[in-house]
């Protein structure tokens, strides 16, 4: 008896992923299987991090070099208390600190916005299990399927 054409076997189903969750209006009612979330923003955290973390990590590697830079490890203000703690001869150039501090506040203000104002969703409540056969030329078995 010929097999049948190629595939012959039953392929078992792929992974899935859960749905995404809803964005709840106001007044929106809530959907059946689904439950209520407050959740951060992920756009302003993400870009916060990045943006914080690159100022304050350049600073940050400077002020551990131990040349009386101490003032570049603390966060935020500290590229500001370096520059006004600093002594020059004749005129100090402060863009650097300047830039510094200016973006470790712009992370710190997208991070402040990412978190301080969460959006509301309706997520998925738990999920379900499957068991599914699985037939293959040489297994054959069943399969669990788990969506949550």
């Amino acid at each position: 008896m010929p097999y049948p054409p190629y595939p012959y076997f039953q392929p078992y189903p792929g992974p899935y992923a859960p749905p995404p969750p809803v964005i709840d209006d106001e007044g929106q009612a809530q959907p059946p299987g689904y439950h209520r979330e407050t959740r951060p923003r992920n756009g302003p955290v993400i870009a916060g991090w990045i943006v914080f973390g690159i100022f304050y990590g350049t600073t940050a590697t400077v002020g551990l070099n131990g040349n009386k830079d101490e003032w570049l490890v603390v966060p935020v203000v500290g590229p500001i208390a370096w520059a006004s703690s600093r002594e020059c001869k004749y005129s100090c150039e402060d863009t650097l600190s300047t830039y510094s501090f200016l973006g470790q506040l712009t992370g710190v203000g997208l991070l402040a916005l990412g978190y301080g104002a969460p959006r509301k969703v309706f997520v998925r409540d738990a999920g379900t299990l499957r068991v599914l056969p699985m037939l293959s030329p040489r297994a054959s078995g069943i399969t669990a399927v788990a969506e949550f």
